[in-house]
């Protein structure tokens, strides 16, 4: 059994985690981004993207079997190991959580990825001309299955949409990992 203090964060760590700001300081308030609905879904879009771009080289080494060896699940895989690598990095306390260190995770895939694809480049042009249907296909059954449900909060039943915002936020305000508990006080996830 683990003892309730254990999921306290102790006072060097409490101090630790306001140093990560507030949303207003990650966030500026005169971003365009932020004030626009339409610049907020297209940068969301662009940057999902990116980062689908970033992995598919990677993927289409891995995912050979597949029509569209990879494609189709880019965007999570990019997004998930950019994610990974920060908060491993931030995990073993070996740089803070900052957006500078996300950006560093991005560049590494980019380097890693860049290297993936240049071992099979012929391979990979000649397959994207093929198959530049396929992915056109699956871009737009992307954007109509996202724009046909933009939103995961039921209109009647509500759903978890609070929890969801209160998590990212101790998230993105996070200095080390675990973040902080936002529904604990003095807790951590």
């Amino acid at each position: 059994p683990v003892p309730p203090e254990a999921l306290l964060l102790s006072h060097e760590r409490s101090a630790e985690q306001r140093l990560g700001g507030t949303w207003t300081s990650i966030f500026h308030p005169a971003n365009p981004v932020g004030r626009s609905p339409v610049l907020a879904v297209a940068a969301w879009y662009l940057a999902l993207l990116g980062l689908g771009v970033l992995a598919f080289p990677l993927l289409f080494l891995c995912l050979d079997n597949l029509a569209d060896r990879g494609w189709a699940v880019a965007r999570a895989a990019g997004l998930l190991l950019a994610a990974w690598g920060a908060w491993m990095v931030s995990s073993l306390r070996l740089a803070p959580h900052t957006p500078a260190l996300v950006w560093a995770t991005v560049a590494l895939l980019a380097v890693v990825a860049a290297a993936a694809g240049w071992h099979r480049r012929e391979e990979l042009r000649a397959w994207l001309r093929a198959n530049r249907g396929l992915l056109l296909a699956e871009e737009a059954l992307f954007l109509a299955i996202r724009l046909g449900t933009p939103d995961l909060w039921h209109p009647f039943f509500g759903g978890e949409k609070p929890m969801d915002l209160a998590y990212l936020n101790a998230t993105l305000r996070t200095v080390s990992f675990p973040p902080y508990d936002p529904w604990f006080a003095g807790g951590q996830m």
